[in-house]
């Protein structure tokens, strides 16, 4: 959610397949939005401890991952070196004697930072070196959660009590209490980017959409049903055009088109999927990244999604009884994840590096034998593992793992008109997958060429 909007503007959903005519060659732009690798890989996560008692979705990173906070009840932690060495903030210890629950922000660049619990704000303007305090709303204010703009400016806090969400448009100097008996101040809230559109999903309502201090809209789920409504986390990219919502025993609700249309998450593991305890939630400058945490269940977990919230893969980082929060490094490829628990759990992940894959053939048909029709070729020239070559979805004959040697797989497939082609890039420890658009194609027989003999 924290990255330069220059940056993020540059969605993945705003993208056009292209065909570009270089020498002769059909050369094919990988797919149109919203296309991301396939199914999400299982990360390698390290855990730690730190000395706190956690509680709430108090966890928040910079865009590029370098610099992450952790507020805990009675202390907060801050580490610059991407999660593996904390300090503690002297200045934010032993504020919270009742041990309200706690929120965390950070602007996309590390220098703003904010920790709340109850009707208190407690700003940082130059990375955490120094700290001002301020009060928010009204005394009888249930902090849920706090979300912040790229710049660090727009902060919108979401309540569990007394009917109102509270917003602020200079880095937390003053405060709009806005009052909200339609859905009842939250719980979860999330802001764009650009701090212009905010969501507000309520433990007692329907979600809504809608400017920051302006009118908000229902959400129209269609066909899907929110079950409960009872909303934990909430999260949207630059412009809000990719959303996700998580609901404790009703799953991950996600959109691709600024809340228009809504699909609901599964696991082809679990048939149980939805119905776990999910709570936390976060997602990555365009949306090709989203994750949410699973609290107080059996199941207890961090799931990611690299395919706009279609599919999720659990991350197997269960030794923390409460998954309360994560943070995804909007432009970097970092995840980390908190644990509410005392001592609070921490845990970090590196995800690998995105790529594209480009499909070219030596015009719109080739001849059998004379060379290698189909050529795909992945965006790092150290690339390895494999390519399927599909037509239609299905696997060509000869085709379905070619070994990708310097960035490259080739193949020659069998006489025949092939009316859809793609190359599907399986990715490897370093590179995420990725799968080009379609082609059409044709090879035909080769000349049969007799020679008499005497």
């Amino acid at each position: 959610m924290n990255t330069p909007a220059s940056i993020r503007r540059k969605c993945l959903s705003n993208f056009l397949a292209i065909a570009i005519a270089i020498s002769g060659l059909q050369a094919v732009a990988i797919s149109s939005a919203p296309v991301a690798s396939a199914a999400a890989p299982a990360l390698s996560w390290t855990t730690s401890t730190l000395a706190g008692n956690g509680y709430g979705p108090a966890l928040a990173t910079s865009a590029d991952g370098s610099k992450v906070f952790v507020g805990a009840t009675n202390r907060a932690f801050l580490s610059t070196d991407y999660g593996v060495t904390w300090t503690t903030i002297a200045a934010l210890s032993d504020l919270n004697g009742s041990n309200y629950q706690t929120s965390a922000a950070m602007s996309a660049d590390g220098t703003k930072i904010y920790y709340t619990f109850k009707n208190q704000i407690y700003y940082s303007w130059n990375s955490g070196q120094t700290w001002t305090n301020k009060t928010f709303g009204s005394a009888n204010v249930g902090l849920w959660g706090m979300d912040v703009s790229d710049d660090g400016t727009k902060i919108l806090i979401t309540n569990r009590d007394n009917n109102e969400y509270d917003y602020s448009i200079n880095s937390g100097e003053t405060w709009t209490q806005v009052s909200d008996s339609v859905g009842k101040g939250g719980w979860a809230g999330a802001i764009s980017g650009d701090g212009t559109k905010i969501i507000i999903a309520t433990q007692y309502g329907t979600p809504r959409i809608g400017t920051l201090g302006g009118t908000l809209t229902p959400i129209n789920l269609g066909a899907l049903s929110w079950g409960n409504k009872d909303f934990r986390g909430a999260a949207c990219d630059a412009t809000c055009t990719n959303i996700v919502l998580t609901s404790p025993t009703n799953g991950i609700f996600s959109s691709n088109d600024s809340g228009a249309t809504w699909r609901l998450g599964t696991n082809t593991a679990s048939s149980g999927f939805k119905n776990l305890i999910f709570e936390g939630a976060d997602i990555n400058f365009d949306g090709s990244r989203m994750a949410v945490t699973v609290s107080w269940d059996a199941a207890r977990d961090v799931y990611i999604s690299t395919d706009f919230g279609l599919t999720w893969t659990s991350q197997n980082v269960s030794n923390s009884p409460y998954w309360s929060d994560v943070a995804i490094a909007s432009t970097g490829n970092y995840i980390y994840s908190m644990g509410s628990n005392n001592p609070i759990t921490f845990g970090r992940a590196t995800f690998p590096t995105a790529s594209t894959t480009t499909l070219t053939t030596p015009g719109v048909s080739g001849v059998y034998g004379s060379s290698d029709s189909l050529t795909a070729t992945i965006s790092s020239n150290t690339a390895t593992g494999t390519v399927d070559f599909k037509n239609n979805g299905t696997s060509i004959p000869g085709c379905s793992a070619k070994a990708v040697t310097a960035g490259v797989a080739t193949c020659n497939p069998s006489v025949g008109t092939y009316s859809n082609v793609t190359a599907v890039y399986g990715g490897n420890g370093a590179l995420s997958g990725s799968t080009s658009n379609a082609i059409s194609f044709a090879v035909t027989p080769a000349t049969l060429t007799v020679t008499a003999s005497s």
